[in-house]
């Protein structure tokens, strides 16, 4: 993600600076939100997958079991 924007302030006016500023700091705050945003969305996947992974083994061992002990008895 590469800004366009110019390294240099010179050119801006003077009326310019506080709105400049303004922009660059929603600018950082957006930046900073969306990595949040993206950090939960991949814990939320993360935990997702692990419960799916163990409930289908939970249930994969029960049935096992179940199977095993039918045919046990």
């Amino acid at each position: 993600m590469h800004s366009k924007e110019p390294n240099n302030n010179n050119d801006e006016i003077a009326d310019d600076d506080t709105k400049w500023c303004w922009q660059r700091w929603i600018k950082k705050a957006v930046k900073k939100m969306v990595v949040v945003a993206a950090a939960v969305v991949v814990v939320v996947v993360v935990v997702v997958v692990v419960v799916v992974v163990v409930v289908v083994v939970v249930v994969v061992t029960a049935q096992v079991i179940a199977m095993i002990t039918a045919v046990a008895l």
